[in-house]
C-alpha cells in the first residue's frame, strides 16, 4: 500500500516535471508556427533546381 503511494507520488512529480519542460519552449514553438519567412517556397525551388526542371528559366 504505502508503495503504491511513493510510486503514485512519484509518478505525478515525474510528469509535473516534463510538463514544466515542454511548457518552457512553448513560446519558441508559437514565434515559429505564426512566423512565415517563405522558406516552404524556397525549398521547393531547390528541390527543383536539383532535379534539373528548371534550367530553362535561367537562360
Amino acid at each position: 500500500m504505502i508503495f503504491r503511494l511513493i510510486a503514485g507520488v512519484a509518478l505525478a512529480t515525474f510528469g509535473y516535471y516534463v510538463g514544466k519542460q515542454v511548457g518552457r519552449n512553448e513560446h519558441i514553438r508559437e514565434k515559429l508556427e505564426n512566423e512565415d519567412d517563405g522558406s516552404a517556397q524556397q525549398t521547393g525551388e531547390m528541390m527543383s533546381e536539383r532535379t534539373g526542371r528548371q534550367t530553362k528559366t535561367e537562360e
